[in-house]
């Protein structure tokens, strides 16, 4: 007899990303001795998910076509109903509102996390979630910044919502490989700083102002190349952007990476320029990897970097002021020590993924009670 709990992480798709990438790491590191997970994917496809399958859970996709897809509501309940699904885990606002009711209606318990917030959610948005809030077991989110917006903008009672920290896989990290090959594979000169963000190529992660404070710095004769990983469609624009400001040598746009643990390893500085974020995973896998981080200070990027202490914050959209920044804190070996001391430090008491993973068993013991 299987006795194991089946769970069904639903998401929108399984692209490269922050969520998707919590996913992984959460499903990966489930006890599998109680534990028995599947993925829904509402997309078909998504970068992510033969790495997925390979760790032996099953990926399922249950298609939602663009606009209002009532249908999507059958097909996710035939889904939870086929596979005797015992709680659902939705991630995200529109995935909570449409696994909700098929959930309850097969069976399930519900749990939601929300990784960010609608800026402006709809009025229709607003009324469904508060009778999906009724129906749901237990709300997570990944950050008090997080909490608060769901109060703020959504309306959710926060009292019973809790918020378990986004954690970073450190064994993937911190796995051994030469430094001095890749950098000779990018063909990047020693002598030369690494400079390096990871962030899908869309509005919100506001690549225009690194690339901008990147124009100041090479202005001012500062030998440094800039590494930008991931991949979204602002990156033609992106991409004309460096060619028009004279950047091309110095600046790399990388696409989506399987090696950002080693690209990670030979950068001297990571930056995240968000005009938003939630709780950003990126920033936590390279405080995990020993690079100092300057980062806007925006959304739960001040709590991951506790106010400071493990990392610089500037204000969002300002070029000058994170140029300023990024080459003081290139400039400085020990403040590098200690924002790289301090957030190993944070990385081992709070950002782990052994952590993150047994908050979330502790939430689905407890929604099955």
């Amino acid at each position: 007899m299987n006795d194991k709990v089946k769970i069904a992480q639903v998401s929108f798709s399984l692209d490269h990303g922050g969520a998707e990438m919590m996913i992984f790491d959460l499903v990966s590191g489930l006890d599998r001795a109680e534990f028995s997970p599947v993925i829904c994917s509402s997309q078909y496809g998504g970068t992510l998910k033969s790495e997925i399958e390979s760790t032996g859970v099953p990926v399922f996709e249950v298609y939602n076509a663009p606009g209002k897809d009532f249908r999507f509501f059958f097909k996710l309940y035939r889904f939870f109903k086929s596979l005797g699904i015992e709680i659902v885990h939705a991630h995200n606002g529109y995935m909570w509102l449409y696994s909700t009711i098929p959930a309850r209606l097969a069976g399930a318990r519900v749990v939601y996390t929300e990784h960010s917030v609608h800026e402006n959610p709809s009025r229709l948005f607003l009324l469904w979630s508060k009778l999906m809030e009724r129906l749901t077991d237990k709300i997570v989110v990944p950050s008090k910044h997080v909490r608060n917006l769901l109060h703020r903008r959504q309306h959710v009672d926060t009292s019973g919502v809790k918020v378990i920290y986004n954690g970073v896989n450190i064994s993937r990290i911190d796995k051994k490989f030469d430094a001095d090959a890749k950098r000779s594979e990018l063909n990047i000169s020693p002598g030369v700083k690494i400079i390096g963000i990871v962030a899908r190529l869309v509005p919100v992660k506001n690549h225009e102002c690194l690339i901008d404070a990147m124009e100041i710095i090479a202005s001012r004769m500062y030998k440094c190349h800039l590494l930008i990983i991931g991949d979204g469609p602002r990156r033609t624009f992106l991409e004309k952007k460096v060619q028009d400001l004279g950047l091309g040598s110095i600046v790399s746009f990388m696409g989506n990476r399987k090696d950002v643990p080693e690209l990670l390893k030979i950068m001297d500085l990571f930056v995240l320029c968000s005009n938003s974020e939630g709780f950003p995973v990126s920033i936590l896998e390279a405080m995990a990897a020993g690079v100092p981080v300057v980062a806007t200070n925006v959304g739960g990027v001040k709590e991951a970097l506790a106010d400071g202490l493990a990392g610089r914050l500037v204000s969002p959209a300002n070029p000058k002021e994170l140029a300023d920044a990024m080459m003081e804190v290139l400039a400085d070996p020990d403040t590098r020590r200690k924002f790289k001391e301090a957030a190993r430090e944070l990385i081992n008491e709070y950002f782990s993924v052994d952590i993150m993973v047994r908050r979330y068993m502790d939430v689905y013991r407890w929604v099955l009670k």
